[in-house]
C-alpha cells in the first residue's frame, strides 16, 4: 500500500514539472530584417535582421520604413528557411494586404532569388493581388517554381482573360509542376 502511494507521489511530481516546462513561456527569437540592403533590390545575405533606427528613438517608423523592414524581415525568413517568422509576416500581409501588395509585386518580378520571388508571387495569389497581367509576365519567369505560383496564382484571381497564357503554359511549360498549375487553374476558370 505504501508502494503505491510513493508511486503516486513520484508520477504526481513528475507530472508537474513536467507541466511547468510545457508552459513555461518561448525564449523570444529575433526577427529577421535587413541589414545593408532596401527594398527592392534584396542583396542583403542571409543573416540576422535587426530594427533599423529612426533619427528619434521614441518615434514610430514611417509606412515606408515599415513596409521596407517587413519585406526586408520576409526575404532573410525565406532565404534562412525561418518558417515560423514566414509565416508570422505572411499573417501581416494579410491583415494589411494592399499596403504591401507594391512591394510584393516588385518582389516578384525583380528578386534575385528564385525562391523568394516564387514566395512573393504566392502570397499575391492568395491574397487576390495582382493584376493578371503580373502573372502572366511571371509565367515567362527562368524559374519553375514562380512559374508554378503564377499559373495556380490566375486560378486565385479568376482571370478569365489569361486563358491563352494558362494554356499555352499547360501545353509547352518544359516542367510537369508549371503544366499541372496552368491545368488546375484552367479547369478553375472554365
Amino acid at each position: 500500500m505504501k508502494a503505491k502511494w510513493a508511486f503516486i507521489a513520484i508520477l504526481g511530481a513528475l507530472v508537474a514539472w513536467g507541466l511547468s516546462v510545457w508552459l513555461r513561456p518561448p525564449e523570444p527569437t529575433p526577427h529577421p530584417a535587413p541589414a545593408t540592403s532596401q527594398v527592392p533590390n534584396f542583396n542583403p545575405p542571409a543573416e540576422e535582421w535587426q530594427p533599423s533606427e529612426t533619427a528619434d528613438a521614441g518615434s514610430p517608423p514611417s509606412v515606408q520604413e515599415t513596409i521596407t523592414q517587413t519585406m526586408a524581415g520576409w526575404r532573410l525568413a525565406i532565404l534562412n528557411r525561418d518558417s515560423d517568422a514566414v509565416l508570422q509576416i505572411d499573417a501581416t500581409f494579410a491583415d494589411q494586404p494592399k499596403l504591401f501588395e507594391e512591394a510584393l509585386v516588385t518582389c516578384a518580378q525583380t528578386d534575385a532569388e528564385e525562391r523568394v520571388r516564387a514566395f512573393c508571387t504566392r502570397v499575391l495569389g492568395k491574397l487576390k493581388l495582382g493584376a493578371p497581367k503580373l502573372f502572366e509576365g511571371l509565367l515567362k519567369d527562368k524559374s519553375e517554381y514562380v512559374r508554378f505560383n503564377a499559373a495556380w496564382a490566375l486560378g486565385q484571381i479568376n482571370a478569365k482573360q489569361s486563358l491563352p497564357s494558362l494554356n499555352r503554359a499547360f501545353k509547352v511549360d518544359k516542367s510537369a509542376q508549371v503544366r499541372q498549375a496552368a491545368e488546375q487553374s484552367l479547369k478553375m476558370l472554365r
